[in-house]
């Protein structure tokens, strides 16, 4: 394994890079739980789940009658992908770097995770844990 090129696979590996795959990823799961919502309730509740955003943000916002709200932001820094919940409280860091089998991988507090428990661990609280209905697939 002489050959393996560590180096460029590392570049290919940026908080940048990573953070855009977190943004596509996360609008699919938006869409996804936006889906799932009650279509019998959806008068009644008339909530809705949103991301919005620029370059170095982005945000998923709750909105809508009869819910608390919420909202959880993925910030790009220096050194890291920041996660902040409702009042802008820092939920985790994430950074990246190549694991052992040479795969760009995430890190939350040294811990190596999937982007999609990166994902899990950022929006499952605000997609499940409040009082908005949903339909579950057959």
């Amino acid at each position: 394994m002489a050959d393996f090129n560590w180096v460029n696979l590392r570049a290919k590996c940026s908080l940048a890079e990573v953070f855009e795959q977190l943004r596509l990823d996360v609008k699919a799961d938006v869409e996804h739980r936006q889906g799932l919502r009650a279509s019998e309730d959806a008068d009644k509740y008339a909530h809705a789940f949103h991301v919005s955003g620029n370059r170095n943000m982005f945000a998923v916002v709750l909105r809508g009658h009869y819910t608390k709200g919420g909202s959880v932001t993925f910030s790009l820094e220096k050194d890291c992908i920041a996660v902040s919940g409702e009042k802008d409280d820092l939920l985790f860091r994430v950074n990246v770097t190549l694991n052992s089998e040479g795969r760009c991988i995430a890190k939350i507090a040294g811990e190596e995770v999937e982007l999609w428990q990166v994902r899990q661990k950022a929006l499952e609280s605000l997609f499940f844990e409040t009082d908005v209905p949903f339909n579950t697939p057959a």
